[in-house]
């Protein structure tokens, strides 16, 4: 037997084992607590924006949604369910959305030999104070067992 094969059949129970606890551990999720709202600018749904919950202290777990087409969002955090929330405790809030668009310059394009690709710059849709930390005016309290929702009326001009 080569010296390759025999280390892949090492290596093949190895896997198996790691990813059969992996799987099968749900202790490593958290219980959280439902958290959903609407983003609207200017009165008008607000889609595509990403909405960030940071804990203000030691406790709650980070959480993260993006908008859907009517402004609506459900979060989640890493360690717990999909849309399932975070858990309770007072978060900032930020909101944030960027977009592309073209620069004014062009570049070739890599694929269709002899036409040209226009080079796009990031632009936020929204004013910084929204995706700032420090600054945004927007605050929520998690409270466990409880209908948690948020919703963010952001304004083109503050």
């Amino acid at each position: 037997m080569n010296m390759k094969r025999v280390l892949i059949l090492g290596i093949i129970p190895v896997l198996s084992v790691l990813l059969l606890l992996t799987g099968c551990n749900k202790s490593k999720v958290i219980k959280t607590d439902v958290v959903t709202g609407r983003v609207t600018l200017d009165g008008t749904p607000f889609a595509g924006a990403t909405v960030n919950f940071t804990p203000k202290e030691s406790t709650g777990n980070p959480a993260y949604a993006m908008t859907g087409e009517d402004g609506t969002y459900k979060l989640q955090t890493l360690l717990g369910d999909v849309d399932a929330g975070t858990t309770p405790g007072e978060y900032i809030v930020t909101i944030f959305k960027t977009d592309n668009q073209p620069s004014g310059q062009k570049i070739p394009d890599p694929d269709h030999p002899g036409q040209m690709l226009d080079v796009m710059k990031p632009k936020e849709a929204l004013p910084m104070i929204y995706k700032d930390p420090k600054k945004t005016p927007f605050s929520a309290t998690v409270i466990a067992e409880q209908a948690n929702v948020f919703d963010f009326d952001l304004k083109s001009k503050p």
